[in-house]
């Protein structure tokens, strides 16, 4: 169960990862914040 979790963080942060790519520079930073605390 605890490894579901890990993939479903994952893969939420593969998909902000890719709309970060057509963002700037600074919302890139904020989303991999939010992924580390996530």
């Amino acid at each position: 169960m605890q490894s579901l979790r890990f993939y479903h963080s994952l893969f939420i942060c593969l998909l902000f990862d890719c709309i970060a790519k057509t963002a700037s520079d600074r919302s890139h930073t904020l989303i991999g914040l939010f992924c580390v605390f996530y």
